[in-house]
């Protein structure tokens, strides 16, 4: 490649531009080669980047949050992806009561960052990304710009003074110095109800588009076939609002079994507006003995990775106490690997992690060191997405 022509590398960029304008289906509608071509394509982007190229599209990585959220709180981005047809910025400032010559910058920095699509002069329609930042995905962008905003800027002063070593309490982390509080992340969130529905309503379309863990797990042949009505099948531990226990039921439609999601009282509140009745919802603190005894499978998703060493391990244990012999835990969180290259996403969720609760992502290493020093083995991994490392990891009583 390094002796490429120059007419070879003109007729390369000009199909990449052909590309980038319309990918073809051969890649859109193969996920594994749709992330090979994402990271190629970002690699050899960055490997022509001049010096200033990297430091400006480093350093201003939170002016890009804040334009963001101007086209999200405008409805800007939703207008676009409404219209069927293109938009001139007087239109769309009329529709959105911008002020037309800031509708005119706005537009010019989303069209130059390929947020929305210039046509033609004076004219611009939605892209995929225009799409992506229109509800409800554009949650996301308010609950990172609104909620980790402050502890993602409190991190290099927290770090520095704290001589560079890694956080190891939930109450004296970047949280805490970001929102100038005492309180535990999640204690402060349940005193700031705005703050806790972003995160109640980013939490189930974050992996939105991904494989979901029942893809790679063999869930009807590890339940077993000899279920009623009254066996609990899953208990859905730290639910959130029950996306993974709606998932199980939708895909599992003539299952029999019970389905449990438990979470804490303000979770299961919230849950009971959208409620289904074939899914029950308990309270329950994971730090106390699980109530619910054999049932045939335990699963936390995002749940440990939330926690440090000694923390997980009591998790752990109460779960444990309620196995019979046919139960077993499925551990739904990033397996970071022990060698070679991470994914991007994973090595985010990590410094997201030691941000907002001073905890991280574990390697396959530390995860079966933890699980077996809690009377745990792991059964098996199953790694079901490569762009951010989610892994089940099964494990039952030693």
């Amino acid at each position: 490649m390094s002796q490429m022509s120059s007419n070879e590398a003109e007729a390369l960029v000009r199909q990449l531009e052909e590309l980038s304008e319309n990918p073809p289906p051969a890649i859109m509608e193969n996920t594994e080669l749709r992330r090979r071509f994402r990271e190629a394509s970002n690699a050899a982007s960055l490997a022509v980047h001049w010096p200033s190229d990297s430091v400006h599209l480093i350093a201003y990585g939170s002016l890009y949050v804040s334009l963001a959220r101007i086209g999200i709180d405008t409805k800007l981005f939703e207008v676009l992806a409404a219209s069927s047809q293109p938009l001139t910025s007087e239109e769309i400032a009329q529709q959105t009561g911008i002020e037309i010559v800031l509708a005119k910058r706005l537009l010019r920095f989303y069209q130059s960052f390929r947020w929305i699509k210039q046509q033609d002069e004076n004219q611009f329609i939605a892209n995929n990304v225009t799409k992506a930042l229109t509800p409800p995905f554009s949650v996301g962008v308010e609950f990172f710009n609104t909620v980790l905003g402050p502890p993602f800027t409190a991190l290099p002063d927290y770090l520095r003074s704290h001589n560079y070593t890694s956080p190891t309490s939930a109450m004296d982390s970047p949280w805490q110095t970001g929102w100038q509080t005492t309180d535990h992340p999640f204690v402060w969130l349940q005193s700031h109800p705005e703050h806790s529905r972003l995160f109640m309503q980013w939490m189930p379309l974050e992996r939105d588009g991904l494989p979901e863990f029942l893809d790679a797990f063999p869930f009807e042949k590890t339940i077993g076939q000899n279920t009623t009505d009254e066996t609990v099948i899953f208990v859905d531990i730290g639910s959130a609002l029950g996306s993974q226990s709606i998932l199980v039921r939708d895909r599992f439609p003539n299952l029999k079994g019970k389905v449990v999601m438990q979470d804490q009282q303000h979770v299961v509140d919230a849950w009971a507006a959208n409620k289904r009745s074939d899914i029950e919802a308990q309270v329950y603190n994971f730090f106390e003995p699980q109530p619910i005894k054999g049932a045939r499978i335990y699963y936390m998703r995002n749940i440990i990775h939330d926690h440090h060493d000694d923390q997980a391990r009591e998790i752990l244990k109460n779960t444990v106490s309620a196995f019979d012999q046919d139960s077993i835990l499925l551990i739904d969180d990033i397996v970071l690997p022990d060698s070679g290259i991470v994914p991007w996403r994973a090595t985010i969720a990590d410094f997201n992690m030691m941000s907002s609760l001073a905890a991280k992502e574990r390697s396959e290493s530390e995860w079966r060191t933890l699980i077996e020093s809690a009377g745990l083995k792991v059964v098996e991994i199953y790694k079901y997405s490569a762009e951010t490392g989610d892994s089940i990891v099964a494990a039952r009583r030693a």
